[in-house]
C-alpha cells in the first residue's frame, strides 16, 4: 500500500494537471474579486446606467439612491465592509472548487486506464484495495492544498477590493473550511467511483461539471414537493446543496447534518469503488 501511495504522490506532484488546476482555481477566484472591484469602482452615472446602485447591508440593488454623494458614501461603506470571510464563502458556495477537483480526479484516475499502467498494480487483490485508499489520500491532499491556496487568494482578493485584510471570525473560518473539506471529500469519493465506473476522462469531467453546477437541484426540489418523510427534505441530503447553504454562523443541527451526510456518502461511495475495482477486468 505504501508503495502505491508513494507512487501516486510522485505522480501528482509531477503532473501538469495538478499545477494547471491550481492556477485555474486562482484565476477564477481572483476574477470574482476583480468583478466586485470593478462594480464598486463605477462612478455614479455609470452605476446608475447599469442599475448598479447598492444599498447598505445586503448589497442589493437600490434604484432609490439618487444623489452622487449618497452613492459614493454607500460605495465606500460596502468596500470597507468586505472581508476574507466573504471571499472564502464565495469560493466554496460556487461551483469552482468542485469542478476543478472533478477535472483533477478524472485526469489522475482515468489516466491509469488510458495508458494501461493500471495493469502493473491491479492484478493483485490486495493492491486493488490499496488503489482506492491511495486515491482518497491523494485527493485529500489536493483538497487541503487547494483550501490553503483559497485562503491566501481570499486575503489577496480582500486587499484588492477594500485595501486591507479583514477577518471577522477566524475560528468560524476554520470550522467552515473543515466542514467544507468533509463535504468535498464526499463529493471526491463520488467522482472516484464515477472514474472507475466509466474509465473515461470526458464522461467523468462532464458529470462533475453537471453535479458541481447543481443541475440536479430541480429534480430534488420536485421530489421534496411530492415526498414528505418525517419533515425531511431530500434536497438537504444532497452533498452539493449542503456545500452551497453552509454558512459561518449555521445552526449546530446543520453542522451535525453535514458531518453525518459527508461521512455516510464518503463510506458508501468508497465501498462501491472497492467493489468496482475488485471486479473490473483489465484488458
Amino acid at each position: 500500500m505504501f508503495n502505491i501511495i508513494k507512487m501516486d504522490l510522485y505522480k501528482m506532484f509531477k503532473s501538469k494537471t495538478f499545477y494547471i488546476m491550481s492556477i485555474i482555481l486562482i484565476i477564477l477566484i481572483l476574477s470574482f474579486a476583480i468583478l466586485i472591484k470593478t462594480t464598486l469602482s463605477l462612478n455614479y452615472d455609470m452605476a446608475k446606467e447599469a442599475n448598479f446602485i447598492y444599498s447598505v447591508g445586503d448589497n442589493t440593488l437600490n434604484p432609490s439612491v439618487q444623489s452622487p454623494e449618497e452613492y459614493y458614501a454607500i460605495q465606500k461603506e460596502i468596500k470597507s465592509s468586505v472581508t476574507v470571510d466573504d471571499f472564502i464563502m464565495i469560493q466554496y458556495a460556487s461551483s469552482i472548487m468542485l469542478i476543478v477537483m472533478a477535472a483533477f480526479i478524472a485526469k489522475f484516475v482515468c489516466s491509469e486506464w488510458d495508458t494501461g499502467f493500471v495493469k502493473n498494480i491491479i492484478p493483485l487483490n490486495g493492491s486493488r484495495v490499496s488503489l482506492v485508499v491511495s486515491k482518497n489520500i491523494i485527493v485529500l491532499l489536493f483538497v487541503l492544498i487547494e483550501g490553503i491556496i483559497s485562503i491566501f487568494v481570499a486575503m489577496g482578493s480582500n486587499v484588492l477590493v477594500s485595501g486591507k485584510v479583514s477577518i471577522l471570525d477566524f475560528k468560524g473560518i476554520i470550522i467552515y473550511i473543515g466542514l467544507q473539506i468533509l463535504l468535498q471529500m464526499a463529493f471526491a469519493s463520488l467522482m472516484i467511483l464515477i472514474s472507475y465506473l466509466f474509465r473515461s476522462k470526458s464522461v467523468t469531467i462532464s458529470i462533475g461539471i453537471l453535479l458541481g453546477m447543481n443541475v440536479h437541484a430541480m429534480i430534488l426540489n420536485q421530489l421534496d414537493k411530492l415526498i414528505n418523510i418525517a419533515n425531511i427534505e431530500i434536497s438537504n441530503l444532497s452533498i452539493i446543496n449542503n456545500i452551497r447553504i453552509l454558512e459561518f454562523s449555521s445552526e449546530p443541527e446543520i453542522y451535525k447534518r453535514v458531518i453525518i451526510i459527508s461521512t455516510a456518502y464518503f463510506l458508501l461511495y468508497n465501498i462501491l469503488s472497492l467493489f468496482r475495482v475488485k471486479r473490473v477486468e483489465v484488458n
